[in-house]
């Protein structure tokens, strides 16, 4: 069994950890993400009861980068909740995400921050002050 169907099989949204913990976990493969650069220093282990290591975790703020680069709605529902539970500091996923700009088409980083921007604006009672910031770290950034 591929080590990607066992992630589904054991943590998937299918699986009995999804039922008892409420949450789930995908197997990705490394093409599937683009994820900053650094990423790999910054796995944070998971490990069992009994202290074995048995995963490394994409940090959350290498994810969040990677989620506001696809830039899909699904995407920016994921960043919202994060912003919401004040699960993320935005200052430090920005600085994150800058580090894909080596990895991604000219424009896309610029076109994907105007897309969220958009997004939150739907909203913008809730997400003012990260409306504000993006917009200001649009003006500042050079891509």
């Amino acid at each position: 069994m591929h080590l990607r169907d066992q992630i589904e099989k054991e943590l998937g949204i299918q699986s009995d950890f999804r039922v008892e913990h409420g949450y789930y976990a995908d197997g990705l493969g490394i093409a599937t993400v683009t994820l900053p650069e650094g990423w790999e220093d910054r796995l944070t282990p998971l490990k069992d009861e009994n202290g074995i290591t048995v995963a490394n975790c994409v940090e959350l703020y290498d994810v969040a980068s990677a989620k506001l680069a696809a830039g899909r709605e699904k995407d920016h529902e994921f960043l919202k909740s994060l912003i919401l539970s004040d699960s993320l500091d935005f200052q430090m996923l920005l600085d994150r995400f800058i580090l894909l700009r080596d990895k991604v088409e000219n424009d896309t980083l610029l076109i994907r921050l105007r897309k969220f921007v958009d997004a939150l604006s739907k909203e913008r009672t809730y997400f003012k002050h990260q409306i504000d910031t993006l917009n200001s770290y649009i003006r500042k950034t050079k891509f």
